[in-house]
């Protein structure tokens, strides 16, 4: 009896925050090992990536990483206007995905990165060649920002990328590397 009323007590607690107060949002990832550590120069976050991705200079402000021709890492922090929440991006993304000609859901993930709970979008779209690709998109909320971590390839090469992208990031640190 007693155990039942505490199990019951445990089913309907209230989470006090963190991934492990909420197992029932999603998981939290495992961090990359053997990579190499990003630093974002403006003390936004830190992230491992592989030894192989090639940091390429980008004009709209986010860090963008390549690894061969083969696919495409982005990552962007920007402001967000007061009192929008992450189910307000999450609303937003997944509209702007349905109204995209050509792009197609497969899936929407709940999880846990840096801590905080995010969304990743799974989607294939065409690029302006009509060549199909296969997008990652993860959004999370922190301190008024948005983080956002992109993910591209060709879905040819997805299955074993994919794992090396839940690496990634299981290895998302948000404000200065402090590792």
């Amino acid at each position: 009896m007693l155990l039942g009323l505490l199990g019951r007590e445990q089913q309907f607690a209230k989470p006090s925050g963190g991934p492990s107060a909420d197992p029932n949002w999603g998981p939290t990832l495992p961090p990359l090992t053997g990579g190499k550590l990003y630093a974002d120069p403006q003390g936004r976050f830190s992230v491992d990536v592989p030894q192989d991705w090639t940091q390429q200079a980008d004009s709209s402000g986010s860090t963008t990483f390549l690894r061969q021709a083969t696919f495409v890492a982005s990552m962007n922090v920007r402001t967000l206007p007061p009192g929008i929440t992450l189910e307000d991006l999450q609303t937003r993304y997944a509209g702007t995905i349905a109204q995209t000609q050509g792009a197609t859901l497969l899936r929407l993930d709940k999880l846990f990165v840096a801590g905080e709970r995010a969304y990743r979008f799974v989607y294939t779209n065409n690029d302006d060649n009509g060549q199909l690709f296969l997008v990652e998109y993860t959004i999370l909320v922190s301190g008024g920002k948005e983080h956002s971590l992109a993910f591209s390839t060709d879905p040819s090469d997805s299955a074993h990328l994919s794992v090396t992208f839940d690496r990634v990031l299981g290895s998302y640190v948000i404000g200065p590397a402090g590792r």
